[in-house]
């Protein structure tokens, strides 16, 4: 087990509990369809989906993942300045857009 265990890049306690500083809303769905099952993480407006294919011969498959991003100022990336050093890498928030995808 990681030390730190996350959840859309926040930490979590060990028991799988949102700690109690976290100021967000924190959402999971599950839905299961004659098609496959899909189950949705939503934090702040962003959300990761997970699908499946139902009676598959081998069982339950990953048929797609879907990411939508909306709230950028939740996440950082490791990356330059702009206009600055290519040398000066650090954690800076991400830019709306795919500049840091």
């Amino acid at each position: 087990m990681p030390d730190v265990m996350r959840y859309f890049g926040k930490r979590v306690t060990h028991s799988g509990d949102i700690r109690s500083d976290f100021q967000g809303t924190l959402e999971i769905d599950f839905k299961r369809r004659q098609e496959g099952e899909r189950v949705k993480y939503r934090m702040n407006g962003n959300s990761a989906k997970f699908y499946d294919k139902a009676y598959s011969e081998i069982g339950s498959v990953l048929r797609g993942a879907e990411t939508t991003i909306n709230a950028v100022q939740d996440f950082r990336a490791y990356r330059a300045k702009e206009g600055g050093s290519e040398e000066d890498l650090q954690w800076r928030p991400i830019r709306k857009g795919s500049l840091d995808t």
